[in-house]
């Protein structure tokens, strides 16, 4: 269900209107979780696969989506934002060449996501970066950060 409602979002989030230098769409969403989070009966283990373990649980959260059109200004958009201190720009694009990030802001329930904006209806890296980080607005911090 959840998985649906995101695929579902991402369609309406990519259709947005363009304009420079990124696409930008605000979207009031709600998402509404039924079952467990862990692993059901008959699913395969994953392997060393991380299990999503929220640190926030929000219902209804404003979204606005900063679209771009190279992996530099997105990186650039995240490090003001305080993402990847330490690490040049390039750095970071060799290490995540669909880069994004998220800023969430508590009082107004509202979430800044920058990523690549997608180059064609099936440009997969690009639709799960945005779908992971529209996961933070929901779900906060809920994977283990990568470490220096």
């Amino acid at each position: 269900m959840l998985k649906s409602s995101i695929l579902v979002l991402l369609a309406l989030l990519a259709a947005c209107e363009d304009h420079d230098p990124a696409r930008t769409t605000r979207i009031r969403t709600r998402t509404e979780v039924t079952g467990s989070r862990v692993r059901g009966k008959g699913e395969a283990d994953e392997g060393d696969r991380e299990d999503v373990v929220p640190t926030r649980n929000e219902s209804e959260v404003t979204v606005v989506l900063l679209q771009y059109d190279n992996a530099k200004a997105v990186v650039r958009a995240c490090q003001r934002m305080g993402a990847w201190p330490g690490f040049t720009v390039d750095q970071v694009v060799a290490a995540h060449p669909a880069p994004g990030c998220n800023a969430f802001e508590p009082e107004a329930h509202r979430c800044t996501i920058h990523t690549l904006r997608p180059r064609y209806v099936e440009d997969d890296d690009r639709m799960a970066n945005q779908g992971h980080e529209l996961e933070h607005c929901f779900h906060g911090a809920y994977h283990k950060q990568e470490e220096r």
